[in-house]
């Protein structure tokens, strides 16, 4: 799952799908450009995409 997959790389993500009703909703708070190019990165391994 990609919360677990991003805990591998130092990035913690909370899930929302209790609060929304939606499986896979997750909360991302913005940090610094290298922060956020990380958390880009790391989703975009996870699906395959890089």
């Amino acid at each position: 799952e990609v919360l677990e997959y991003a805990e591998t790389k130092g990035i913690i993500l909370r899930g929302e799908s209790k609060k929304y009703g939606s499986d896979g909703w997750f909360r991302v708070t913005v940090g610094t450009k290298e922060e956020n190019e990380l958390f880009v990165n790391t989703i975009l391994e996870f699906f395959g995409v890089k």
